[in-house]
């Protein structure tokens, strides 16, 4: 069977969605390739259940699609838009942590910067360090280290960090600047390997047709 998964950014990604898709029982081979955004796999009949294999693969954020294939044109990626949305939070949050460091403006302003680098920081991790986090976590659930677990560590220390000092009154201004010029650039280098990956794939499948 041919399955379209949603979700996958990296090689790693793709990595993890093979061991939770292996670790099911019945399962005889497991194979998921980026470029394509599509799980080969063969099972034994009678001892595997896909519907077990989708909640499990929906734990760790990746989700079972019927549109095999359909990701793998030219359009818009997903990451693109991840990177995109956290360029635009990470500049308004870099803008807002000078302007607090500067005091432009009165007094009075420095509660409506604190929310809005607030905003600015929760979003960037939702939407930007989530990719990074989310198949790192899942990697140690399954007693594996994961090419994402360093930098996933450093954005959660750094939105941590940041996080505490804003709701308590602490020092933030350093961590803020520093996770909001890291946060963009990390996911910039996650899209362009990721481009690369699945031109690189593509040449190779060009020549072996050839």
């Amino acid at each position: 069977m041919v399955l379209g998964i949603q979700g996958m950014s990296c090689l790693g990604c793709a990595w993890l969605v093979e061991q939770l898709t292996r670790r099911q029982s019945g399962v005889l081979f497991a194979r998921a390739g980026l470029e394509t955004q599509q799980l080969r796999l063969k099972w034994q009949p009678g001892a595997f259940d896909l519907g077990a294999l989708a909640t499990d693969l929906q734990k760790f954020g990746y989700r079972i699609t019927s549109d095999v294939g359909a990701s793998a044109g030219y359009g818009v990626s997903s990451l693109a838009v991840r990177f995109g949305l956290t360029l635009i939070f990470g500049l308004n949050g870099l803008l807002l942590t000078a302007a607090a460091a500067f005091g432009v403006g009165d007094e009075g302003l420095q509660p409506l910067y604190h929310l809005l680098v607030l905003l600015c920081l929760l979003l960037g991790q939702f939407i930007g360090g989530a990719l990074f986090v989310r198949p790192a976590w899942g990697a140690l659930q399954l007693r594996r280290l994961h090419s994402d677990l360093l930098p996933a560590l450093c954005l959660f220390v750094l939105f941590a960090g940041t996080l505490l000092a804003l709701l308590f009154a602490g020092p933030w201004l350093v961590t803020a600047a520093l996770y909001f010029s890291l946060l963009p650039i990390m996911l910039a280098a996650r899209w362009i390997s990721q481009m690369l990956e699945r031109r690189c794939m593509s040449q190779n499948g060009k020549q072996r047709s050839e």
